[in-house]
């Protein structure tokens, strides 16, 4: 049974976890994993207000943003209680279970899982239902800006570098295949004409064979007039590339083909749409956080009357 946001929260406040939130490893055992109440819940010690506290700010949108509004959940258990298992499965916060083999230890004190209040709030109110519980994949951050080996040790990482070197190379394919098409040479051209001239399925004097050939006669000067504008603009510009625009976008529909087969393995077995989509709904939410706090604070100012000074009035005069 679901038991309640106060009963949960008075565990975590008073021993520092609670039975919904565990650590299971592969034997089946579950451990109880030590968890820190967020800094704005801190100073509440009384499970009823810190649980109508965590309700008002989630409904209000007044949760704060980053280590203020997280729930820190540290996973220092290393072998099962029960039968010494070392092998760690999931980490069960209420119905969720997330990913721990593909999350590695990133300080000695053991592997620190931030949870935001919203969820946390949302979590640990449903049920488990064993393997039909929602998974979700944790991945190994450190603090400090995103490097490049941070970036090529994720799936998400390597297919965001893939998909920079693909691009740079339609480009480069594109500016080589334009520079290798050229124009024919006018002679070949006209002998291209006249080879469809005496094709002409016509008698000579007739009146539309005549009207055929001026056609492709037309054709011809029209051809070379564009030839010896190409030819100016080319000895004008000197170093202009040419770039081959259907080139260009042969190689992005072969790259959206691999990039889409690639993205479906990746969520299949790391979850990596998951992991960004859950990224910009966070940054949705931040984003609409400081929205709503800006307005707030701009209504705040037009509603607040302006304190005009009140003339002092004169003193009257004495009476005789």
């Amino acid at each position: 049974a679901v038991r309640s946001l106060p009963a949960v929260l008075g565990d975590v406040l008073q021993q520092g976890r609670c039975a919904e939130v565990s650590v299971q490893f592969a034997c089946g055992h579950h451990s109880c994993a030590s968890v820190e109440v967020p800094p704005f819940l801190q100073g509440r010690r009384e499970p009823r207000a810190a649980a109508r506290a965590l309700r008002l700010a989630c409904r209000r949108g007044e949760v704060p943003l980053g280590d203020e509004g997280t729930f820190r959940i540290n996973v220092c258990v290393d072998t099962c209680a029960t039968c010494g298992c070392s092998d760690r499965q999931s980490l069960w916060c209420g119905g969720v279970a997330m990913d721990l083999p593909k999350a590695s230890p990133t300080c000695g004190d053991g592997v620190p899982v931030g949870v935001a209040a919203q969820q946390f709030l949302e979590w640990v109110e449903l049920e488990p239902n064993g393997s039909d519980s929602p998974t979700i994949y944790l991945s190994s951050t450190s603090p400090g800006p995103l490097s490049w080996r941070i970036l090529c040790s994720t799936p998400g990482g390597l297919i965001c570098i893939g998909v920079a070197f693909w691009l740079v190379g339609c480009v480069a394919n594109a500016l080589l295949s334009g520079a290798d098409v050229t124009t024919a040479p006018p002679e070949q051209v006209y002998q291209q004409i006249q080879e469809q001239i005496r094709n002409i399925p016509l008698p000579v004097g007739s009146p539309h064979y005549s009207h055929h050939r001026r056609y492709y006669l037309e054709q011809y000067q029209q051809y070379l007039k564009s030839y010896d504008d190409l030819q100016s603009d080319a000895w004008h510009d000197g170093a202009t590339v040419a770039f081959s625009m259907p080139a260009f976008m042969q190689g992005l529909c072969l790259g959206t083909w691999i990039l889409i087969v690639a993205l479906a393995l990746c969520e299949y077995r790391f979850g990596t749409l998951s992991i960004w989509l859950e990224g910009c709904g966070d940054l949705w939410e931040v984003c609409v956080g400081r929205l709503q706090l800006w307005l707030r604070r701009s209504r705040k100012g037009r509603e607040a009357p302006d304190l005009e000074e009140v003339p002092t009035p004169a003193p009257a005069p004495p009476s005789p």
